[in-house]
């Protein structure tokens, strides 16, 4: 694997290529907007081929299983990067930091900014559905991508992706989450109505000396997310920011703007 230039700007006239030819694309053009060139081309694509592009191909590989260790290298890299750089801070602060870093939030919101979504191969009746904007679809892709790396050009090479890319402005975003996400969840929630999260204490377990909290978080009067903590206050923000993560997946626009659904590869052209 070695860094590459500038990447440049171009579409792929998806309708006129075949299969083969439309991975070979999806590679070359993944490989401009990572900024990198790897030496194992199956592993990129491997990376780029979504479950349904597998399935309508008759293939049996694709980037579920990247995912899983993309996941691990970036939880690795970001706990490392904390704990060095927050040295004052102590478990309980670097957990919750950690938590806002690795949401799959902003790693979509990374995979958006590079342009990734244009890579991703995805079947037909997938496509019609808008998956390649949806917020789980992208951190899918760009975990799968940390972990082809990973793979490809080993631990530094990732870590040095990741500090451009994820963590290049995530460190202040997750500073501003740590302080209070309660209020954060509130300004979300709230829009032109006068709406209150509500918390209820669900439980407290462990020895009295060493309890430990269950809140469930409402809003509306449906229960969407539970947060545990050594005191009330602590699973409450647990709670909220539960919450947070849950709402940035399933609603896109949350933490940045999506755009609408597009064709992987860029719009098709028409032949002739």
């Amino acid at each position: 694997m070695r860094r590459r230039g500038t990447p440049a700007s171009r579409r792929v006239p998806r309708a006129s290529l075949e299969p083969r030819a439309l991975k070979a694309a999806a590679v070359a053009k993944a490989e401009e907007l990572l900024g990198l060139s790897f030496t194992s081309k199956e592993l990129l694509l491997r990376a780029l081929t979504h479950r349904s592009w597998a399935h309508e191909q008759g293939l049996t590989e694709h980037n579920e299983r990247l995912e899983l260790l993309g996941d691990a290298v970036i939880g690795l890299v970001v706990t490392e990067d904390i704990f060095t750089r927050f040295q004052t801070l102590g478990e309980g602060a670097l957990t919750q930091m950690k938590s806002v870093l690795v949401s799959r939030r902003l790693q979509a919101r990374a995979a958006r900014q590079l342009g990734l979504d244009a890579c991703l191969l995805v079947g037909s009746s997938e496509l019609k559905t808008g998956v390649t904007a949806r917020v789980s679809t992208l951190a899918n892709l760009f975990e799968a991508v940390v972990g082809a790396l990973y793979l490809d050009a080993g631990l530094a090479a990732a870590k040095e992706f990741l500090n451009r890319t994820l963590l290049v402005d995530a460190r202040g975003l997750a500073s501003t989450e740590l302080k209070d996400p309660k209020t954060a969840l509130q300004e979300l929630v709230q829009g032109s109505e006068p709406i209150h999260p509500q918390y209820h204490l669900v439980s407290v377990t462990g020895p009295d000396h060493s309890p430990t909290f269950t809140v469930e978080v409402l809003v509306r009067g449906e229960v969407i997310a539970q947060g545990s903590g050594p005191t009330k206050k602590e699973a409450e923000r647990a709670a909220a920011r539960a919450a947070l993560a849950r709402l940035a997946d399933e609603r896109p626009d949350v933490g940045s703007e999506a755009p609408p659904p597009s064709d992987p590869l860029g719009p098709a052209e028409a032949p002739g």
